[in-house]
């Protein structure tokens, strides 16, 4: 029994070298291959690694909303900070110039909550279009704001 459970040893270490063997720090960080810098440039980055994202805007600090198209509202906080919400499914009766909706659970507009637009008015009632998923706010610059054919 002893020889077959040192066999098993043998077989894991062989299938598996580092097993069991602690490493001295200064093996691992020798044996780890260092980066040049032109290396580090040429790595291509995700959407993270550009864009500041968050699962809600606090409705308190909105000055000012802005429907740029059927996916996406911007919310201006400030003069300088804006936040783009995208709706992933076109978003009926959505466009530049209309009032909206937003059906929120609490004080700030988040993730999965909905924005509707108006599908009729007459001078005393207004009838709501569809709910629409809000599905992500990305921080934006007023110039990216300004540019033509945003977002």
């Amino acid at each position: 029994m002893r020889a077959s459970a040192g066999l098993c040893a043998v077989l894991l270490l062989g299938l598996y070298p580092d097993a069991g063997l602690a490493q001295d720090p200064e093996q691992r960080k020798s044996a780890e291959p260092e980066l040049t810098l032109e290396q580090i440039l040429s790595q291509q980055l995700g959407d993270a690694d550009y864009v500041d994202e968050t699962a809600c805007v606090n409705m308190d600090q909105v000055k000012d909303t802005e429907v740029l198209d059927e996916h996406h509202v911007v919310f201006r906080v400030n003069r300088n900070e804006y936040w783009l919400a995208t709706i992933k499914m076109r978003c009926p009766g959505l466009r530049p110039g209309v009032p909206v909706q937003f059906e929120k659970r609490s004080r700030s507009v988040c993730q999965g909550d909905s924005v509707r637009a108006p599908f009729g008015m007459t001078f005393d009632e207004v009838r709501w279009g569809p709910a629409c998923n809000l599905s992500r706010f990305q921080s934006i610059t007023p110039e990216q704001l300004a540019l033509p054919g945003k977002p």
